[in-house]
């Protein structure tokens, strides 16, 4: 939803200087006033304020307005068209305004497309991620969810969140998982789609990352974590059996590292 804020009135110069409330995408709008006359209004072009790191809680609905011009897509060599993208869509297609959608093509256009996030400073410890999903309604949809230092690297995303495969839901469906930082810093999230399957879709709206509050210490979480049999994924996020030699990511309950098999 567009928000107006008056940020000056009753001007005589043709210049200003002007505190904005937020980082997020702007457009400046000015009317002449004479004797009381309105004139045409003139709009300028979008104008995106960024910042340091969002703290947390963060949340977002991709809109232009919060910082839905700040994510990045990184779709793979050859998507054109399809991969990630933030669009509004149709009215039937939405669940609250601009959203986030991943689509596949044909059989040349195998999913593998990176959206990435604005940085969020963690501290250590347990997190939640929620968000709304919605799939296409005759297939099922692979994808997963990484923390990364670098927006610009996806091998630096090697912070598990959430991964799923053949997950469907059919109409916007709540999704929560847990998931433990051990460094404090500033990462971005990376929504990773991966499906296999040919002219599908992944949505997504209403994302929100915040510091667990149920108790949970960063102490408990390493001694589930210690206590907890491992799992091993490859670089493209992939649970896997680490029988061949090569460099896999092993995942002990909430902690994760990268380790290289011989």
């Amino acid at each position: 939803m567009i928000q107006l804020l008056v940020i000056a009135d009753d001007l005589t110069d043709t210049s200003l200087v002007a505190e904005l409330p937020k980082v997020g995408t702007y457009t400046f709008e000015v009317t002449a006033v004479t004797g009381g006359v309105e004139g045409e209004a003139a709009v300028s072009n979008e104008v995106t304020l960024v910042g340091g790191a969002a703290s947390l809680p963060y949340s977002t609905g991709f809109e232009d307005e919060q910082d839905g011009t700040q994510w990045i897509a990184a779709n793979h060599e050859g998507a054109g068209s399809y991969g990630w993208s933030i669009t509004l869509g149709y009215a039937y297609q939405r669940y609250d305004g601009k959203f986030a959608t991943a689509k596949t093509g044909g059989s040349d256009n195998v999913a593998d497309d990176w959206l990435i996030s604005p940085a969020i400073h963690f501290t250590p410890g347990a997190h939640t991620l929620e968000m709304m999903v919605k799939t296409s309604s005759y297939d099922s949809q692979d994808f997963a969810v990484w923390l990364g230092t670098d927006a610009s690297d996806t091998s630096s995303f090697i912070v598990p969140v959430a991964s799923e495969q053949e997950f469907m839901a059919k109409d916007w469906t709540s999704y929560k998982k847990k998931f433990f930082v051990e460094n404090e810093g500033d990462y971005h999230l990376g929504l990773r789609y991966t499906t296999p399957r040919t002219f599908s879709n992944l949505s997504i709206d209403n994302l929100s990352v915040a510091a667990d509050k149920s108790g949970v210490t960063a102490v408990s979480a390493e001694r589930e974590a210690e206590s907890s049999a491992a799992e091993y994924f490859n670089m493209q996020g992939i649970r896997v059996e680490p029988v061949s030699p090569g460099l896999y990511i092993r995942k002990c309950g909430d902690r994760a590292e990268k380790v290289i098999v011989r």
